[in-house]
């Protein structure tokens, strides 16, 4: 669902700079898991994660056969990647910054200054360029890694609007096999520790004995390593009865269209994808507090923020919207206009492809 999203955007990208250059997405291993199909540039596999000297080797080989002059990473740090082999060769290295990070995190003043000097006087660890995905994630690269503003740029994230827009609940539910008149409440997320799957288990307890397990149905979608722990919680707690896990999915949208409510309880989330999908669905979202949702929900206006450990609040929350579908659908709607208005794909593609083109 994520990797999707990625190549889609970063293809358009391409799109974009077709007139002057050619742009070719570099895989560590091509599989034959379902992914999107790239339409405006090539792909290869090519591990540029690695200094092992095989790989370094071919790597090299193929941007001078290629004339590579920018490498757009994801997520990479310089020490795990073939810096000064690609350096060496003129190649501008830049990275988009994915990743979630810690916000409590606090430097020492010893590490602070350290890290000052190794930044600014010698650049050690730095890349051409840090894109940050959202103003939090930037926040974080200033204050704690210590970049320097001169290499660090925020492109907030983008969803595809038109792909992830409202349809009818109805339909949808019948085409998935859901039953139409039950509530659905979804949740979707890689299945890693930090999406608190346990968290939202507690909360579906909760909510069963406030409301009645007849009138309402929760589903995951997504996968990852430890999606079958997840199952296994969720059978040993005995809702399986009316907790799916429906997997992963290219094409997610029909899962938010069928939905009434969207919960997410991850304890960290540089910007959360599957927020912005819902409120782009014009779900009413209901999300705990951390780094990226507090930048794209509007407490009250498009959902409901609620701290990481108040369970008692998350429930409220949902149940407001299970209890009051009119309220939800008013907080869908507003979700719909900011999504549309702040975290379109296109304003991402085209704000990515202007910082690209100085260094082609």
């Amino acid at each position: 669902l994520v990797w999707n999203t990625v190549a889609r955007y970063r293809d358009q990208i391409a799109a974009l700079l077709s007139d002057v250059c050619t742009c070719v997405f570099a895989y560590p291993e091509l599989t034959d898991t379902p992914h999107y199909t790239p339409k405006h540039c090539d792909t290869v596999a090519l591990n540029l994660y690695t200094r092992e000297a095989e790989a370094t080797a071919a790597a090299a080989a193929f941007m001078q056969a290629r004339n590579v002059k920018a490498i757009v990473y994801m997520s990479a740090t310089a020490a795990e990647i073939p810096y000064a082999a690609l350096k060496a060769k003129g190649i501008a290295l830049l990275t988009s910054e994915n990743n979630s990070y810690d916000p409590s995190a606090r430097n020492s003043l010893a590490k602070h200054l350290a890290k000052d000097v190794m930044r600014r006087l010698f650049k050690i660890g730095l890349l051409d360029l840090h894109i940050a995905n959202s103003w939090a994630n930037y926040r974080f690269l200033r204050r704690f890694a210590r970049f320097p503003k001169s290499r660090l740029r925020c492109i907030v994230n983008g969803i595809d609007t038109d792909m992830f827009q409202p349809g009818d609940r109805r339909v949808a539910c019948t085409e998935l096999g859901l039953d139409p008149d039950t509530v659905w409440i979804m949740c979707a997320s890689q299945a890693r520790p930090e999406k608190r799957i346990g968290f939202i288990f507690d909360a579906a307890e909760r909510l069963i004995d406030r409301v009645g397990a007849n009138r309402i149905g929760f589903f995951h979608v997504g996968g990852g390593g430890i999606i079958a722990d997840w199952q296994a919680e969720c059978a040993a707690r005995g809702l399986d009865s009316v907790f799916r896990f429906e997997g992963y999915h290219a094409n997610p949208a029909p899962y938010y269209r069928a939905a009434s409510v969207f919960i997410h309880a991850a304890s960290r989330e540089s910007f959360g994808s599957v927020v912005v999908e819902a409120m782009a669905t014009a779900l009413p979202v209901v999300v705990t507090r951390s780094e990226g949702p507090a930048e794209t929900v509007l407490d009250g206006v498009t959902g409901y923020m609620i701290d990481p450990d108040d369970l008692d609040g998350f429930v409220d929350a949902v149940a407001r919207y299970v209890e009051d579908p009119k309220l939800g659908a008013q907080h869908g709607t507003a979700g719909r206009a900011r999504a549309v208005d702040q975290y379109s794909m296109a304003r991402q593609v085209e704000e990515f492809a202007a910082i690209l083109r100085p260094y082609i």
